[in-house]
C-alpha cells in the first residue's frame, strides 16, 4: 500500500503546472514591488546602418492624468550609432501603468489614449485582444501556465504566434521576453531582448540575465583600447567571414540565437593582425543571431549581430 501510495505522490509532482485562474488567486501587478526595473536591448539594422538602444526602465510614485492615478514609469536609455556612443539620457518619463481586473493599462505621455498592455484573465483558446505590444494579424492563446520566479509561481500566457525571434508569451508582473512596451513581433530588420529583470537589485528573469549598467555601455563605446573586427557580408547567406585589427594568442567565439541558444562555438589561434576566419551559415534558419568574440588578451569580449537570410 506504501508503494502505490508513494508512487502516486510521484506522479503529482511529475504533472505540468498549469494555472488555474480563480476570484481568489492573488494577482501580481506591474510594478510588482516598488525597486522593480527592466533592461532592455533593442536594434534596427540594414546594410550599413545600426542602431541600438539601451533601456532600463523604472518606476517612481505616481501621477494622475485626466482625473485616473497610474504608477509613473521613467527610462533611462543609451543610444549608439554604428558602434558609435551618442549619448545617455535619464529620467525620461514615459507615462502611467495601472492595472484593474487582471489587466495592465499603459497610458503613453503626451497621448490621451490609454492602452492594454497585457491581459492575464484569458484563458486557452480566446482571441488575444488588441494589446499595445501590437499585433499584425489575430492571434490565439495557446495556453495558460505558471513559471517559477523566485520560488513563487507567475501566471504565464503563451500565444499562437512563431516568428524568427521565438514564440511570444508574457508573464505576470514581468512584461514579454522581448521587453516592456516593445512589440512581440518585430518589423523587419528590428528586434529587442528583455535582458534582464531585477527587484531590489537581484535578477530574477530571464534564466542568464545581463543587467548591464548604462554608463558602462558608454564607457564600453568611447574606449580606444576596444579590440575592432567586422563582419562580411552582413546579412550572410552561405557563410560569413571575421576579421580582426586586433592580434590575439588565442579566441573564443559563439554564435547564438536571440534566445541565446549556441549554434557554433569553437576556439582557434589567430596570432596576426587582419587575420580571419569563417563560419558557416548555410545550415541556420533566416533570422538575427549573435556572434560575441573573446581575445585571450583583450579587455572585453566584442559582440557583433548578424543577419542571416
Amino acid at each position: 500500500m506504501t508503494r502505490f501510495l508513494n508512487l502516486a505522490i510521484l506522479m503529482l509532482f511529475m504533472i505540468p503546472h498549469t494555472f488555474s485562474q480563480n476570484p481568489g488567486s492573488e494577482f501580481i501587478p506591474i510594478p510588482a514591488d516598488s525597486t522593480s526595473h527592466w533592461h532592455v536591448w533593442k536594434y534596427e539594422y540594414e546594410m550599413n546602418w545600426e542602431w541600438d538602444e539601451y533601456i532600463e526602465y523604472y518606476f517612481s510614485g505616481d501621477t494622475t492624468l485626466d482625473g485616473t492615478n497610474y504608477n509613473a514609469l521613467f527610462k533611462d536609455y543609451s543610444v549608439v550609432h554604428n558602434g558609435n556612443w551618442l549619448g545617455f539620457n535619464q529620467h525620461f518619463f514615459c507615462g502611467g501603468i495601472r492595472n484593474v481586473d487582471r489587466k495592465v493599462y499603459y497610458r503613453p505621455e503626451n497621448e490621451e489614449q490609454e492602452y492594454l498592455l497585457f491581459d492575464f484573465s484569458v484563458q486557452a483558446g480566446d482571441t488575444l485582444p488588441d494589446l499595445y505590444a501590437d499585433f499584425d494579424e489575430t492571434v490565439v492563446v495557446t495556453s495558460v501556465d505558471s513559471i517559477l520566479i523566485d520560488g513563487e509561481y507567475r501566471q504565464r500566457v503563451n500565444l499562437d504566434w512563431l516568428s524568427h525571434y521565438g514564440t511570444p508569451y508574457y508573464i505576470e508582473g514581468i512584461g514579454h521576453q522581448f521587453g516592456l512596451l516593445e512589440r512581440m513581433v518585430m518589423l523587419a530588420g528590428t528586434g529587442s531582448e528583455l535582458t534582464c529583470y531585477a527587484e531590489d537589485d537581484e535578477p530574477l528573469f530571464p534564466e542568464n540575465p545581463d543587467c548591464f549598467i548604462l554608463t558602462e555601455i558608454k564607457e564600453e563605446y568611447l574606449s580606444k583600447s576596444s579590440p575592432e573586427i567586422q563582419v562580411n557580408p552582413n546579412p550572410a547567406d552561405q557563410n560569413f567571414v571575421v576579421s580582426l585589427h586586433s592580434p590575439a594568442k588565442e579566441i573564443s567565439y559563439r554564435l547564438t540565437g536571440i534566445s541565446g541558444k549556441v549554434f557554433r562555438k569553437n576556439q582557434i589561434s589567430l596570432p596576426h593582425p587582419g587575420n580571419s576566419f569563417t563560419i558557416k551559415t548555410s545550415d541556420l534558419s533566416s533570422g538575427v543571431y549573435l556572434l560575441v568574440i573573446q581575445g585571450s588578451d583583450w579587455n572585453r569580449p566584442i559582440t557583433k549581430k548578424v543577419m542571416i537570410r
